[in-house]
């Protein structure tokens, strides 16, 4: 089984949870952003062939992000690896936690691609394609 689909606008990271006077919580911006990727995941799954599996699963993630505007315009239609923040770990943290209609457990996750990469401003979000070891 394979499936991909693609979450439109700038990929936000993932933060340890924030302790307050009424104890842990996300800030609503993570939220909105969880709620995004599993609405995107839920849509693909309705025009794919995808069941909900125990078995290892395969995740690949590119992550985009437009160019700053004090970019020149001749560096800016390029695409370059991104070496500044936020880092690869958390935004991976957002996308697989919001993917799990996919599978039953984050610990299935057995292969994990990333790429964080910046680009043309058109082109920000993220590309997730997961399938099942062995294929």
């Amino acid at each position: 089984m394979k499936i991909r689909f693609v979450i439109p606008g700038r990929p936000i990271p993932k933060q340890a949870a924030r302790i307050g006077k009424h104890g842990g919580y996300q800030p609503q911006r993570i939220v909105e952003y969880c709620n995004k990727v599993r609405f995107h995941c839920a849509q693909a799954i309705e025009d794919g062939l995808w069941c909900k599996t125990d078995q290892p699963v395969q995740v690949s993630l590119d992550f985009r992000f437009g160019w700053p505007r004090s970019t020149s315009k001749k560096k800016s239609v390029t695409e370059q690896p991104r070496v500044k923040r936020p880092d690869l770990d958390n935004l991976c943290k957002a996308v697989i936690d919001g993917c799990s209609e996919l599978w039953f457990d984050d610990a299935q996750v057995a292969v994990l691609k990333t790429t964080k990469v910046n680009s043309p401003a058109v082109d920000e979000g993220v590309t997730v394609t997961v399938s099942t070891t062995g294929e």
